[in-house]
């Protein structure tokens, strides 16, 4: 991007963010810059060029400070959404600008503003941490507390609310038994989606809620939107140690879709035990076991068969072997 002091090299940048057809830009120094379309007044110098214009800036402008326009507004964190900008200025204080259709500005209205505008809320009226969804924004408060407001329709907010939008802050439910509505959610880091949201929590778990339309909220199969902040399954299952009756398997391939690949051991004919040992979110679990069978037709050196192994962390998973050189799959059962 170009330097908009006319230094005749790019802008040093320290953060940037993407909106829909706007860019937001902060310097070492604090300072904030946009550029691209203004339609709703998302480039925050005071103006909007109208809903169905297509005038856009090319080159980086400096964002005015909405108390002192001879001077540029300095920020410590920035964020975009999609047509609506949000910033946190030096002293703390939370301040939005652009399009206001659903109440993403969180100044208690619906109408565009075209200059960073002061948000009284949260509470506290300090806050750490900021994200912008398409329509929706979130914010923590300096106690750790989460906060969001703007369009509801896929109940992004986490309310536990079926309002259309909120145009003012209101808290994140806490997750179901982690206390009431009133605590509000204990957030370390928050993230603003197109129209779902997650947070990592004080606890260090991932939460999410919103549209689950195509399951992006991680928290099984059903797709429905959720209104309060739900668990994100991430303990994720590891096969550790395979072994065939007392002979362990010497090298384990991980596979990306979490199962094994393995020579088979040397073993005579014959039934074997196979005992496999696995973790789940990094902690040892029970030991699983699959019959398996050696056919007399298998060389008895050994590494010639190959098998693939794939545990899931429920009541039935699929154990694939083939043997080389005789193009034969089996498939077993195996619980976990």
């Amino acid at each position: 991007a170009k330097d908009p002091n006319g230094s005749g090299q790019g802008l040093h940048a320290d953060q940037v963010s993407l909106g829909w057809s706007f860019v937001m830009a902060m310097d070492a120094d604090g300072n904030v810059y946009t550029w691209g379309y203004d339609n709703y007044g998302q480039l925050g110098n005071g103006t909007a060029t109208g809903e169905h214009s297509t005038i856009y800036a090319a080159d980086p402008a400096r964002v005015p400070d909405p108390e002192d326009t001879s001077k540029t507004f300095k920020a410590t964190q920035i964020s975009a959404g999609a047509n609506h900008a949000m910033a946190i200025s030096q002293d703390g204080i939370l301040w939005t600008w652009g399009y206001n259709y659903r109440g993403q500005l969180g100044d208690s209205t619906t109408t565009n503003r075209p200059s960073p505008t002061q948000i009284g809320k949260p509470t506290k009226a300090r806050v750490t941490q900021i994200s912008a969804g398409a329509y929706h924004s979130l914010a923590v408060d300096q106690s750790g507390t989460a906060w969001a407001w703007g369009w509801n329709i896929n109940s992004q907010l986490g309310t536990n609310s079926s309002d259309f939008y909120q145009p003012a802050p209101t808290l994140v439910s806490p997750p179901a038994g982690q206390g009431n509505a009133g605590t509000g959610l204990a957030t370390a880091r928050i993230t603003a989606g197109w129209n779902h949201s997650m947070a990592v929590g004080q606890d260090g778990n991932a939460y999410a809620w919103g549209d689950n339309a195509s399951g992006q909220l991680g928290t099984g199969s059903d797709t429905t939107p959720i209104s309060t902040p739900t668990l994100v399954a991430l303990n994720s299952l590891l096969i550790t140690g395979v072994s065939f009756d007392k002979t362990a398997v010497e090298h384990l391939q991980q596979n990306p879709d979490g199962s094994v690949s393995f020579a088979t051991p040397v073993h005579n004919p014959g039934q074997a035990d196979v005992i496999v040992d696995w973790t789940l979110g990094g902690a040892g679990q029970t030991p699983a076991h699959l019959a398996y069978t050696y056919e007399g037709t298998l060389p008895l050196t050994g590494g010639n068969g190959t098998m693939i192994l794939l545990l899931a962390a429920g009541p039935l998973a699929a154990a694939g072997a083939v043997a080389a050189g005789r193009h034969r799959r089996e498939t077993r059962a195996l619980h976990v």
